[in-house]
């Protein structure tokens, strides 16, 4: 404990840090996640960085300089793991076909790219600051810091978000888009994605969907599946209803049709699919939006 807080200064940035924990613990163990679930951690967040980038510009002593000089490290070798790391998993998958494909699906080229311009940030932000470490000039060492923290975040809301929406977000909407209409249309609907959700597809799809018919309480009702990730529920569901639709991604889907050989992918989207039977109609094919 720092003996120049006082009691009611130690306790606000207790408060402040229990509510920045919980917040990012709770959304954290959230199946579905949203990047707005952690809004409400930004405020604390915010406000106990700016505590601590004060206590470190007005105390220019050796106390105040060590928790500077791990933060920097930190950064440092955050950035440098990441920066190694980048080159030796894509060597390694050069010589691993799955190691490859499970790659490109997670961690798309567009997403691969800001995670290693970020590390590049992390560091030389880390090396600048400690180099105005050892120069005693610690208030130069602190703006270093910040700048590589400022410098993330604007990384991360132009490159990163883009970068993440266009690979890995915006295949999933438009999908599920679709499998909305067709729904609506007639078409019973099936969800087969298993965790982690990204996030869950009920945001993606219509809200008129919902409008037009209460959700199930069951398995099977109205038409509409709630999101399971077991395969059992799926193939009931397919051989119960007439003319269903699947929404899943490519290996699901590729184990669903050897169960259900009356089924096929009439759309794909990255990693995601649309499968439907084999005797869907013209009608119900011009139906979906390339």
């Amino acid at each position: 404990k720092n003996n120049s807080l006082t009691a009611d200064e130690a306790t606000t940035q207790k408060f402040l840090f229990i509510w920045a924990i919980t917040c990012f613990a709770i959304f954290s163990l959230m199946t579905s996640k949203l990047i707005s679930y952690l809004l409400p951690m930004y405020a604390p967040a915010s406000l106990l960085s700016a505590i601590w980038i004060d206590r470190a510009l007005t105390a220019n002593d050796q106390r105040a300089s060590k928790p500077m000089v791990i933060g920097s490290i930190i950064i440092l070798l955050t950035g440098l793991v990441g920066l190694v790391a980048g080159p030796v998993v894509s060597e390694k998958a050069k010589h691993s076909a799955r190691l490859a494909n499970d790659i490109a699906k997670e961690v798309p080229p567009p997403v691969w790219d800001w995670i290693q311009h970020s590390m590049l940030i992390a560091t030389i932000g880390g090396i600048v600051s400690l180099i105005f470490i050892k120069r005693k000039q610690l208030e130069i060492s602190v703006w270093a810091v910040f700048g590589t923290m400022m410098m993330f975040v604007l990384l991360a809301t132009t490159e990163g978000l883009s970068a993440l929406q266009a690979s890995k977000m915006a295949p999933l909407h438009s999908l599920a888009l679709n499998a909305g209409e067709l729904s609506m249309a007639g078409r019973p609907l099936a969800i087969h994605i298993g965790t982690p959700r990204h996030p869950s597809v009920f945001f993606y799809l219509p809200n008129a969907l919902f409008l037009k018919r209460e959700l199930p309480d069951g398995v099977i009702e109205n038409g509409i599946l709630l999101e399971r990730g077991e395969i059992e529920p799926i193939v009931d569901f397919v051989n119960s209803n007439h003319g269903a639709i699947v929404l899943t991604d490519t290996e699901r889907g590729k184990k669903l049709i050897e169960q259900v050989p009356d089924m096929k992918v009439i759309d794909r989207r990255g990693r995601w699919e649309l499968l439907g039977a084999n005797n869907m109609t013209t009608d119900h094919i011009a139906g979906i939006k390339p």
